[in-house]
């Protein structure tokens, strides 16, 4: 036991001790160069990316709510999400426009490395009439494992917030849309 128990200090020492090295060429004397090994941990984590963005039809109407004017739209897309990571996504996701008061979320199924899925949706949603006076144009993209998207029906248990390699590269380019 005390053999087992000496040889584990002796690895765990070795392992996180300074390394020497003596390099010696034929010009000089030979130099000393101290280099410590951390030990390191690789964590398997997906990491979902949109590569690809395009706008489909687009449809604007006139509305009225509490008397006012206003812009109903419904924005088609199609969507490219990949898996870049080296793990899988474990359970599905969201895709959908981060800014709030734009509807329209779609399910991103579960992903291997790799591996990539095209989803087709729609962004909806309505803004007074007197903003496009202001500015006739509109923004949209999507985020990948977006957060606040919300159903009707509870999700499965196959669903939810995926735990990412890199959480700050879920959204798409922007694509920017005439407001008639």
């Amino acid at each position: 036991m005390k053999k087992k128990l000496l040889f584990c200090l002796f690895t765990l020492f070795a392992c996180l001790s300074p390394i020497t090295i003596f390099a010696q060429n034929n010009t000089q004397a030979p130099t000393q160069n101290i280099y410590t090994l951390a030990p390191s941990v690789v964590i398997n984590r997906p990491d979902l990316v949109v590569t690809s963005f395009t706008k489909g039809s687009t449809i604007f109407t006139n509305v009225t709510v509490n008397n006012k004017p206003y812009k109903r739209y419904t924005i088609s897309y199609k969507a490219v999400v990949k898996n870049q990571g080296n793990a899988a996504t474990m359970r599905s996701c969201d895709l959908g426009d981060p800014v709030e008061g734009i509807d329209g979320c779609a399910k991103i199924p579960i992903l291997q490395p790799g591996q990539s899925a095209t989803i087709e949706g729609s962004l909806t949603g309505e803004f007074a009439a007197s903003l496009v006076a202001i500015s006739p144009y509109m923004n949209i993209r999507v985020q990948a494992d977006l957060p606040n998207c919300s159903y009707e029906d509870l999700p499965d248990a196959t669903y939810g917030d995926i735990n990412e390699s890199n959480e700050t590269n879920n959204k798409s380019q922007t694509i920017t849309i005439h407001v008639p």
